[in-house]
């Protein structure tokens, strides 16, 4: 099919206009309209730019029409936030002479993938080439979801002060709403909804009514799930912001079940906050996510403050330092056979040689003893913790990680045998500080793994063997020495000191307040 060419009189009198290709797959499709790749020209320059249009499905209410030009107008420019180009409205004729009006809303191309998509395991494009900027976020959500989260929300309060101080509202923040782009950019997405704060518009009455609700019941602030439209304001976006954040560190929402249920709860039934393990973080969700919204925060700007205070901006990595590894590199991976992977994880069917999963606790091996390239095993690592945290796909898991224990990549090597020295530990000895992916990892491999202190604590020295720099492992093998015999190892005080004093003084070098305070604790116990 021909390309379609878009312009109206007003991009006549501006001397530009738009292309697309109506037979090419669709970005996007939904209830307003399609989505699709195409192309801005200046008639003049002779520039062109690559950009998103959204073709208006016919028939829609003046109402949506009115909502689709607001979102085309806020156009701002952030890099936290996708920019808007322009609406174009097109009037003709149909075969019958009927009077025909077409609508389309422009906005920039974004190369990337939503952050609900990243959440799932997803880390490549439209065009199924892989985002280095996705895989190193998702390496740091599946190993380190504290700074991931931090990392996130730090970026959408900073497009949402741009927003707020343009006197709008988003009203639908929620990880669909939210790009990780090609270029390492976090991007708010989606004004469909936006709501003008400073001003009334003719047009809200008419689909925003008192007890109506719009927007997505697990992320709405109780006004918003009240359906009151004129108490709505910038509190209402910072309770979805500390319900994301509250997702991205725990794995799920607080409120879960039926659209009328999850409203009734966001107005009456307290945030499970004892779920957030960590202090300081749990009193900057229970700010964002009061009832009232007047004792929330007041704006983005202060909540990124109580934000920064948490970490430094440097973000350190901690379990993962994968995030190293450059885009040359990934690139590298994705030609040495990393899609295959990739394509497996999602249609685990076709993996036709799934080896059986094994106990045995495997020795370091040279690089030349290796059976995987690091670059490869990036990528296999990724999917080989999602792999785990399904039961479905579990053991499969498990295999590969006794295989990633022999990557030619030191990183990887300790990765995986310090991940399996953590699955083989009996958990109930210290159920506070262990992570909430472990114990989904060890539900999952129930059946599968037999729970094994003595191989838990052999794994975790071969772990320090690897690498003796990463204060995660050295803080675990001090608690190991500081027990009763309930880690699989005797008690020694002396090396209990050893290990955690060491792990103090690296985490102190990375600014992990978080377990700074942790090591402390322990060491005041000695």
């Amino acid at each position: 099919m021909a390309m379609k060419i878009i312009q109206g009189d007003i991009e006549k009198k501006m001397g530009v206009h738009y292309e697309y290709d109506p037979s090419d797959r669709p970005l996007g499709v939904g209830g307003m309209g399609t989505v699709y790749r195409g192309w801005r020209f200046d008639d003049y320059s002779g520039q062109q730019r690559e950009v998103a249009i959204k073709e208006l499905s016919l028939g829609l209410p003046q109402h949506v029409i009115v909502r689709a030009r607001r979102e085309a107008s806020l156009q701002l420019r952030n890099d936290n936030l996708i920019e808007m180009i322009g609406f174009v409205e097109i009037r003709s004729k149909d075969e019958l002479g009927t009077p025909v009006i077409r609508y389309y809303v422009i906005s920039e191309f974004l190369h990337g993938i939503t952050l609900d998509a990243l959440l799932k395991g997803k880390v490549t494009d439209y065009r199924g080439e892989v985002i280095p900027f996705a895989q190193e976020l998702y390496g740091k959500y599946l190993n380190d979801p504290y700074h991931f989260s931090l990392i996130v929300i730090r970026s959408l309060l900073s497009g949402l002060m741009a927003l707020h101080d343009a006197g709008f509202i988003h009203r639908d923040i929620d990880p669909s709403n939210i790009m990780v782009t090609s270029d390492s950019h976090i991007k708010l997405i989606d004004f469909g909804i936006a709501k003008n704060i400073r001003g009334s518009h003719t047009d809200e009455a008419s689909y925003t009514q008192v007890g109506q609700f719009i927007g997505k019941p697990k992320y709405a602030a109780p006004e918003l799930a009240r359906g009151l439209t004129n108490s709505l304001g910038i509190p209402t976006d910072l309770y979805a912001v500390g319900i994301l954040l509250f997702e991205l560190v725990v794995g799920h929402v607080p409120f879960e079940g039926e659209m009328a249920e999850v409203l009734e709860m966001q107005i009456n039934k307290k945030m499970p906050l004892q779920e957030i393990r960590q202090s300081q973080l749990r009193m900057v969700i229970k700010k964002a996510t009061r009832k009232n919204k007047e004792q929330r925060f007041q704006s983005a700007a202060e909540f990124r403050v109580a934000i920064d205070k948490l970490v430094p901006l440097s973000y350190p990595d901690k379990s993962l330092n994968l995030v190293k590894i450059s885009a040359a590199a990934v690139l590298l991976a994705v030609i040495a056979g990393c899609f295959l992977w990739l394509f497996q994880d999602k249609h685990p069917e076709v993996a036709e040689n799934r080896t059986d999963a094994t106990d045995t606790v495997s020795q370091h091996p040279s690089t030349e003893e290796s059976t995987h390239t690091g670059l490869q095993d990036v990528t296999l690592y990724f999917h080989t913790v999602a792999d785990l945290k399904n039961k479905v796909t579990a053991e499969r898991g498990l295999s590969q990680l006794n295989q990633l224990m022999k990557s030619s990549s030191p990183e990887i090597s300790y990765q995986a045998t310090f991940l399996l020295s953590r699955l083989y530990f009996e958990n109930q000895a210290d159920q506070s500080e262990i992570p909430d992916s472990i114990e989904q990892m060890q539900k999952a491999l129930d059946g599968v793994l037999q729970i094994d202190n003595k191989k838990a604590h052999a794994l975790l020295l071969e772990a320090v063997r690897i690498n003796g720099e990463d204060y995660h492992s050295l803080y675990e093998l001090g608690c190991n020495y500081m027990s009763k015999g309930k880690r699989g190892v005797t008690k020694d005080l002396g090396m209990a000191k050893k290990y955690l004093q060491k792990a103090k003084t690296l985490a102190e070098h990375a600014g992990d307040k978080d377990y700074q305070d942790r090591i402390g604790k322990r060491l005041s116990k000695l």
